[in-house]
């Protein structure tokens, strides 16, 4: 899930942002998105309405009828290690 707050990235090991070291609940890293420059349909920071897809397994978006629509206002995603730590 490419949606990054200051509370998302705490969970992590760290970010790119600084050199603090998050608490590391989630295996993994918060980086700045890395977008071609000529591409000008994608915009950082990225803010607006976005469907998310659900992973197969965690039950964190189980149970929607359709695909999930968040709101996002974000620079960063997040890269885990683990496969099965993605939600969507």
């Amino acid at each position: 899930m490419p949606g990054v707050c200051l509370g998302m990235q705490l969970l992590f090991r760290g970010s790119e942002e600084g050199d603090i070291p998050g608490l590391g609940w989630i295996d993994g890293d918060v980086v700045r998105f890395q977008l071609d420059p000529a591409d000008r349909s994608v915009r950082v920071p990225h803010m607006g309405w976005n469907y998310v897809a659900p992973e197969d397994g965690p039950a964190l978006l189980a149970g929607f009828e359709q695909l999930p629509r968040f709101y996002f206002a974000h620079s960063k995603h997040v890269r885990c290690d683990r496969p099965e730590d993605v939600a969507g």
